[in-house]
């Protein structure tokens, strides 16, 4: 990936460093061009997909308590003990400048992550976790949401579905996790994220809206994003956190999604409330390229994104968009509903992967949030 090139952050790193990124990153593209190809075997139904609930007023340095208490074990310890070693040489870049942001720029984002290691610390006091990898960890799924995301217009309303693909697809499965927001104890917006993770990269605000974020490979690079967080860029994830939060609309969250500098070029798709209320927002970080909406009255009744600019061809050895496309045209729009858009387009070749960590499918209209889990045996 074009952002953690060796030259895109040689500025930063001596010699030795990049080598060992050069070696890891072959790793990393061996890994993935090995397992894209196979279809994986959905997760058990007597498995639930996990849930939890965090209450905004608790100190944000606790918020994340009952959860590793609850959830964190030895086989999760083992799953940030893998990461962390795939990644060393950026941990400890990050290390040796990032941690002081954590307090100082990353506001209650940065105390949540520094109060996940020290949750888990306490009940794993032998942990090798550290908040630089927590941080790293967090800054790394913000830039790298590779998947598909898709809105159509149904007679359920504007249903949005996302499977989350990543390379780290094993490890992630076993940290992933639902999380309910409430604020003076109503639910305000859920989103489906990673333990210790604070940003959201599929998420719905009841009564609102439902985002999920893709990857635009364009012009990124890896010491180019940190840069413009450190200028005041938001992260992507927690851009989409906060309109979560504090959005209440599809129209003011399509504006606040378009407007806002963020720290690394993504697609932003979006779902409403109301019919027609779906689009693909391109970004760069500066601000919009291009905004794609459902038009059911011209035959665009769904709009369907996958790492590539929708007005440029999609490179052959990475062409999920056609079948996708594809699919949808098969089940035509009398026959789209939340089943039949994850039976025939998210549960099939090539939208998913054997890197497809989860699908959701969420409806903002009646404020449907599923999330499945997906392994490979």
């Amino acid at each position: 990936r074009m952002f953690l090139s060796p030259g895109g952050i040689s500025f930063f790193l001596n010699n030795k460093i990049k080598m060992k990124v050069t070696y890891t990153l072959f790793l990393l593209v061996g890994l993935l061009a090995f397992t894209m190809a196979e279809k994986p075997s959905p997760m058990p139904q007597n498995v639930p997909f996990p849930e939890f609930t965090i209450a905004l007023e608790t100190a944000p340095e606790h918020r994340w308590d009952e959860i590793v208490d609850k959830f964190y074990d030895y086989d999760i310890e083992l799953v940030y003990v893998q990461m962390t070693h795939v990644i060393p040489s950026l941990a400890g870049l990050v290390s040796k400048w990032v941690n002081p942001w954590a307090l100082e720029h990353f506001g209650e984002y940065g105390q949540e992550i520094m109060g996940a290691v020290k949750a888990i610390k306490a009940k794993f006091p032998q942990t090798i976790l550290t908040e630089s990898n927590l941080l790293i960890l967090n800054l790394l799924y913000s830039f790298d949401a590779s998947c598909t995301s898709a809105v159509a217009d149904s007679a359920e309303g504007v249903i949005h579905g996302r499977n989350m693909d990543f390379g780290f697809a094993n490890a992630l499965r076993t940290i992933s996790m639902n999380i309910t927001y409430t604020k003076n104890g109503k639910p305000l917006y859920k989103g489906t994220s990673f333990l210790g993770y604070s940003g959201i990269l599929t998420g719905m605000r009841f009564d609102g809206f439902g985002i999920s974020v893709d990857a635009r490979h364009k012009d990124d690079s890896l010491a180019g994003n940190l840069l413009r967080i450190a200028m005041g860029y938001k992260p992507p994830s927690w851009l989409v956190r906060e309109t979560l939060e504090n959005v209440t609309n599809f129209d003011d969250a399509r504006k606040t999604l378009s407007e806002t500098k963020m720290a690394a070029s993504m697609y932003m798709i979006l779902s409403g409330t109301e019919a027609g209320q779906g689009t693909v927002l391109t970004r760069k970080p500066s601000g919009l390229v291009d905004d794609w909406p459902l038009d059911s009255a011209k035959g665009a009744w769904w709009r369907l994104e996958t790492n590539y600019d929708h007005w440029e061809a999609p490179p052959t050895y990475d062409d999920r968009r056609t079948l996708g496309n594809k699919h949808f045209e098969d089940i035509g729009q009398d026959k789209i509903t939340k089943d039949t858009m994850f039976d025939g387009v998210f549960s099939e070749i090539p939208n998913l992967r054997k890197v497809t960590v989860y699908t959701t499918i969420m409806c903002p209209k009646d404020n449907t949030y599923e999330t499945h889990m997906w392994w490979y045996y």
